[in-house]
């Protein structure tokens, strides 16, 4: 497991295979390698509140285009005190409860995360993510964000996340 605010969780074999910088990267080209990167990119690709590892793995997962551009830019702005950092804290009580894999093929997948507080959902993520040299990317080209977001969300239909399936 990785710990930031979140626990993350690493499969032999699916990723995260290869540490960067203080970042890890390096994801199968299989569902479950689009899940795991989904979920690592949304924990330490948190460009309100960045880490040592942040900028590297945003430069690594986000296709080239005006979007890098104003995410790196914002990420620049947190470690430059001219936007307010949002602390850790503020994400401590999120929670990952499940994910459900929207679509799939071997150039992109639609992954949605189930989120929640205190083991009730509170909504959901969902990103886009391409197969490019050789890893899951963000592919932001079709939002304003690289993630969208919905309130009010079912659980059903998502694979739930408990312990026994981040391999604890």
């Amino acid at each position: 497991m990785v710990e930031r605010w979140a626990a993350l969780p690493e499969v032999d074999g699916a990723g995260p295979c290869v540490e960067v910088d203080d970042y890890r990267v390096g994801f199968a080209p299989t569902q479950t390698g689009a899940v795991l990167a989904t979920y690592h990119y949304l924990v330490h690709g948190n460009t309100g509140s960045p880490d040592a590892g942040t900028r590297g793995l945003l430069e690594h997962a986000v296709l080239d285009g005006p979007l890098k551009a104003a995410i790196l830019q914002d990420v620049d702005d947190v470690e430059n005190g001219v936007e307010v950092r949002v602390p850790d804290s503020n994400f401590a009580g999120v929670q990952f409860l499940g994910y459900r894999v929207v679509s799939f093929d071997d150039d992109q997948a639609v992954i949605e995360v189930l989120l929640g507080k205190d083991g009730a959902t509170s909504g959901s993520l969902t990103a886009k993510l391409v197969w490019q040299d050789d890893d899951w990317r963000i592919d932001p080209a079709s939002a304003n964000e690289w993630s969208s977001t919905q309130r009010n969300v079912s659980a059903q239909g998502f694979v739930l996340w408990t312990p026994e399936s981040a391999g604890d």
